[in-house]
């Protein structure tokens, strides 16, 4: 069945209740000693960006070069599908609420957790046919959650299919789809842009990209896949290279716990 869909005026009030944030990088660190280099931060932004951009020589770190910020970002793509960002090192619990209390998304029965950085996963046909069937089927059990880096590259890429299948079936008219995509902000392929397309915009979009050398889109940043249900993206105040490895793990394991019933796969 599908989800009752809530007033954006009900999601405003229940986001800023929980006091979410995002980081941003205030304080000015070389990228590297090249000519080239001198005048982007470690951030990947410009120097003059930055509030502080007198050259300390400190390690840049989200703890030392970066602060909260408090105005959050939230919305919905066109698709319906909600999305928000929210800083790195924001607790595991205001997550949960985010998920449950906002979101309204109900507690899984089962867990699949899909997190492979494998951008070039070589797959035969037969392979790739026999895993979409298969997380076709899983979708058909009760409240279970897919969760995946929310990238459309590499074997997420397949994840997405067997989304898209399952939705063309008409399975979100019979079962609860959820496919949460635990990305990080700064590597995703302009986000105002991926926003404001449609459904179909996006998806050729993708399409296109998959025959290219995903290294080269933008400073290791990549599409988002759109046949996801949501996504938590999160901000370390940095752009490009996704190193949130360890969160999501941190994250998968926390909403394992949630329940000791639970299966995690």
């Amino acid at each position: 069945m599908n989800r009752s869909r809530q007033s954006r005026e009900e999601l405003d009030d229940s986001i800023a209740e929980l006091n979410i944030r995002c980081r941003v990088c205030y304080k000015y660190g070389r990228l590297g000693i090249d000519d080239d280099e001198e005048n982007i931060c470690v951030c990947k932004r410009q120097k003059d960006e930055h509030e502080s951009n007198k050259l300390k020589e400190i390690k840049w770190t989200m703890k030392n070069n970066t602060r909260e910020n408090i105005q959050y970002v939230w919305d919905r793509f066109q698709s319906g599908a909600p999305y928000i960002r929210l800083a790195l090192d924001t607790p595991c619990e205001k997550i949960e609420k985010i998920i449950f209390d906002v979101w309204k998304i109900p507690k899984p029965a089962c867990i699949i957790s899909i997190l492979t950085d494998a951008d070039y996963f070589k797959i035969n046909d037969q392979f790739e046919t026999t895993f979409i069937n298969d997380i076709v089927d899983i979708i058909k059990r009760s409240d279970t959650w897919l969760l995946t880096s929310g990238y459309d590259h590499g074997f997420i890429h397949v994840v997405g299919r067997a989304l898209n299948k399952a939705k063309s079936l008409n399975f979100d008219d019979k079962y609860v789809i959820t496919a949460i995509g635990i990305s990080k902000w700064g590597s995703i392929v302009d986000i105002k842009e991926v926003k404001n397309q449609k459904n179909e915009e996006r998806e050729q979009r993708n399409t296109e990209n998959m025959h290219t050398n995903h290294e080269n889109i933008s400073n290791y940043q990549w599409n988002l896949e759109i046949n996801h249900t949501h996504y938590l993206m999160f901000d370390d105040g940095s752009v490009g290279y996704d190193d949130i490895t360890d969160t999501r793990s941190k994250l998968v394991n926390y909403m394992a716990r949630l329940n000791n019933e639970h299966d995690v796969f």
